[in-house]
């Protein structure tokens, strides 16, 4: 079989998603470094001087991509946000932090204008959906099997924290059950949600087990399918059940399960995380609820990341910082042009409960799998 170019250039980027995805749990689980993201700020680095030299190369393509007003608009969010960060944190004490987001903006304003300019000539976007999920549903998983990763108590795989594994799996396990049958026949499109499915539960990850039952709750409401609009109510009826039997302690053994319970399983429990919701915010009401308080704040603090983006930054940045993110967060979704608009917004909003501005592999993750498989919004402009 002979590739055409459309498929060579739609595997070279989804090698490129893929490595982006995986170098630094890779370099973890061989024991390179020390913890799991301690790289995450060199690889920003390191992708926003690769991603230049591609737009410098591509001059022509980029300047006819920011004509699309949704481009340019990306644009002059992030650079509002990086205008905001250096501003609020000039008398903040952690500046590394300052540099950490002042890069992750930029990266993501990149990241953006470069998913929407690749599609313009020769591009399989049907190959580069299908490569990308079935690798990060089935081949990278197994990979981090034999690497030595360990399913229980957590599985971290090789993309990093168990929190990283399980988003990473839900947003591709959502594009298969927001476009059924698109990119996938209908039996291994069941394959890979069961197998996503029993992944997110090895991973624990609450968060990523929330996101697929929304795409599923989207999919049904938009669905005409008898038998879909069944499986779906059936899916999701047994899934909110088992959780609240679980906590319930009507099934013996389960309320163990991480992923089916609320109590300090595990470390990183809903109840933890809503400590340090309520210590965010009895801060910010000492302030008037503005906010501000530079970079590295919130995390200092808590002694730790807070696990909720939306509130970090609002702490860090003030409630105008907040607000331009809000609009990023906006019009990452699609807008409301997009078909599944609700479903974009709201689980990336969800995803800002869980790190997603400070683990860049869950924005290239989102950004790629959103912008590919939707691309009429963005062709015409381009």
């Amino acid at each position: 079989m002979v590739l055409g170019r459309e498929k060579i250039n739609a595997l070279l980027v989804s090698i490129m998603v893929i490595f982006f995805c995986t170098f630094d749990g890779v370099l973890f689980l061989l024991g390179v470094t020390s913890s799991s993201g301690s790289l995450n700020l060199y690889m920003a680095f390191l992708y926003i001087g690769l991603l230049i030299i591609f737009f410098m190369f591509n001059f022509s393509k980029t300047y006819n991509a920011l004509k699309n007003k949704d481009n340019l608009i990306v644009v002059i969010l992030c650079f509002s946000m990086i205008s905001i960060f250096s501003i609020t944190s000039v008398f903040s004490d952690f500046k590394i932090k300052l540099i950490r987001d002042i890069s992750y903006a930029f990266l993501y304003g990149l990241l953006f204008i470069f998913f929407s300019t690749i599609k313009k000539n020769r591009f399989c976007a049907q190959t580069f959906i299908r490569i990308c999920v079935i690798s990060f549903i089935i081949i990278l998983p197994l990979i981090s099997v034999i690497l030595g990763t360990k399913l229980f108590p957590r599985f971290e795989s090789i993309y990093g924290t168990p929190s990283l594994t399980g988003n990473t799996i839900a947003f591709a396990a959502s594009i298969i059950i927001l476009n059924w049958k698109k990119y996938f026949s209908s039996e291994m499109s069941i394959f890979l949600i069961f197998s996503s499915i029993l992944l997110i539960v090895f991973s624990g990850s609450r968060t990523a087990l929330a996101l697929v039952l929304f795409s599923s709750l989207i999919g049904f409401l938009s669905t005409r399918s008898l038998l879909t609009t069944l499986t779906n109510v059936f899916f999701l009826f047994a899934l909110i059940s088992l959780f609240s039997l679980a906590n319930l302690n009507y099934f013996e053994g389960l309320e163990e399960l991480r992923i089916l319970s609320v109590d300090d399983i595990q470390i990183g429990s809903i109840s933890t995380r809503l400590i340090w919701i309520n210590i965010i915010l009895s801060a910010l009401s000492e302030t008037s609820w503005i906010g501000g308080f530079g970079s590295g704040a919130a995390e200092s603090l808590l002694g730790a990341i807070s696990h909720a983006d939306i509130l970090q930054i609002y702490f860090d940045y003030s409630v105008l910082g907040l607000l331009v993110y809000l609009g990023i967060i906006y019009y990452f979704s699609g807008t409301i042009k997009s078909q599944f608009f609700i479903f974009h917004f709201v689980a990336l909003f969800l995803l800002g409960l869980q790190n997603a501005y400070f683990a860049p592999i869950i924005l290239m993750t989102y950004l790629s799998l959103r912008v590919m498989s939707d691309s009429k919004n963005y062709e015409k402009h381009i």
